[in-house]
């Protein structure tokens, strides 16, 4: 006799992982099938630098609509539940190995990553995240910078912004996660769900499950797993992330501040540089990103290794010739819009959908944990995430004009920052990309049936 669980989660990433364990607290006696792949490969979660960011991943954004506000509102109460997860979760107190974020800039930085951090600066300014040991510790790194001729001239301190080791924290999880009497753990990969009678049939890579009510949290997998489900979820891309783990043999950070992350603010579309400490003494190098339509199988691109090297040893820590690191992939959710898809499906409000989170999906997993709890309890809706609904029409990124020229604006700061500018003038290279945006904006727009006005995500505008 087939088993039929009232509940199964499919996806272990930090959205999963997290909301599992609050979904435990909450209802002990409900059956839950836990499916995923043991080893989360290309995992958003695993593979990221973990930080709990509020305002340290702030862009310089221009838009008329408040999402820089909503991303701000939703990032200051989920660092609040963080808090209180490690306050109430003994073993993984030791999972938060960082405590505040330090945002520098440097001289020659690109007019975007001055706008940034200048954005950075006034929403931080704003809500007064600031401590007196935070200021000492920039002090002091800003003395010990001086010996290696680093171009760092401005610091932002950003208090209780920390960081999570990921590794260790699904180290933990997996272990508890095989303790629990009412949960089957399923290793399989989900390729399709089907309505069947008054439940569904789920379909993995090895077996058939039976549920009741479906979360589907697998990152940019998500939407195909609902393909005989709805249609009308917008597309969902991999956002590729590089980045290394290094492993120092050596003193080569040590004169970084402590339990912090170093990081600069957003580069040209991508995370900028960032330091991450973990439990292990190691450190998360990152980032580099591109969209992809699908998952690309390699450790990443050499340029982009090349440049977070380069930059480490130039801004953060001088000459490193002992510094040993392994490369890491990881694949954010990216919609099309560039906006989460958090909510019920439509007509089947028994399946709760989380994808396109992009950078903030490990920040949010606590508020949307809540926003499950209230699905479970009330089959409705969070209001925090209005208008993010998964089967929703695609938001416009200002209007065209304006995508158009955050498109160009992006693409100049990415190539000063890899030096790729070719020795052009700047007039030369913004008439190309004005040229090349207006064509990728013609064609999506004609392809996806849009409005004429409507503006395209700048990362989004050249993978059609």
């Amino acid at each position: 006799m087939k088993k039929i669980y009232d509940l199964t989660v499919i996806g272990n990433g930090m959205v999963g992982s997290y909301s599992f364990l609050e979904i435990r607290k909450r209802y002990r006696d409900i059956n839950i099938n836990f499916v995923h792949d043991k080893k989360r490969p290309g995992s958003a979660s695993a593979a990221a630098g973990a930080m709990l960011n509020v305002f340290g991943e702030i862009d310089y954004d221009k838009q008329m609509d408040n999402y820089q506000q909503r991303k701000i509102d939703i990032g200051i109460l989920s660092q609040k539940k963080w808090k209180n997860f490690f306050k109430e979760n003994d073993e993984y107190i030791k999972c938060n190995t960082a405590k505040n974020t330090i945002i520098y800039k440097s001289k020659n930085a690109t007019k975007l990553e001055k706008n940034c951090f200048k954005e950075i600066k006034k929403w931080n300014d704003k809500y007064n995240f600031k401590n007196h040991n935070l200021s000492k510790q920039i002090l002091k790194y800003k003395k010990k910078i001086k010996n290696i001729n680093s171009p760092l001239d401005e610091f932002i301190g950003i208090s209780g912004e920390g960081a999570v080791d990921t590794n260790l924290f699904f180290s933990i999880f997996d272990k508890n996660l095989k303790n629990n009497k009412k949960t089957t753990i399923s290793l399989d990969k989900i390729l399709t769900i089907t309505k069947y009678k008054n439940y569904y049939k789920i379909l993995g890579n090895k077996n058939y499950y039976y549920s009741k009510k479906i979360i589907v949290c697998a990152g940019s997998d998500s939407s195909k797993i609902l393909s005989n489900i709805t249609k009308k979820i917008m597309p969902i891309f991999y956002g590729v992330g590089t980045a290394f783990v290094a492993h120092p043999k050596q003193n080569e950070f040590e004169a970084l501040p402590k339990n912090t992350v170093l990081r600069s603010p957003n580069r040209g579309s991508t995370c900028g540089l960032h330091v991450v400490p973990r439990n292990d003494k190691t450190y998360y190098i990152g980032a580099g990103s591109f969209i992809s339509k699908s998952k690309i199988k390699s450790f990443g691109r050499v340029e982009t290794i090349k440049y977070l090297t380069n930059s480490l040893q130039k801004e953060l820590i001088g000459p490193a010739p002992y510094l040993e690191f392994i490369p890491v992939v990881g694949y954010r959710p990216i919609s099309f819009d560039c906006k989460p898809l958090i909510g019920m499906i439509n007509n089947h409000p028994d399946i709760f959908f989380i994808s396109g989170t992009k950078r903030d999906g490990l920040t949010y997993s606590p508020v949307i944990s809540d926003a499950i709890i209230n699905w479970l309890d009330n089959n409705k809706n969070y209001e925090l995430f209005k208008n993010w609904e998964p089967e929703r029409k695609p938001l416009s990124y200002g209007d065209t004009p304006f995508a158009i020229e955050s498109y160009i604006e992006n693409k100049i700061a990415g190539l000063i920052e890899h030096n790729n500018e070719n020795k052009k003038n700047y007039k030369k290279i913004y008439a190309e990309l004005k040229f090349e945006a207006n064509q990728f904006h013609k064609n999506i727009i004609k392809k996806l049936k849009l409005k004429k006005d409507f503006g395209i995500h700048p990362e989004i505008l050249n993978i059609y």
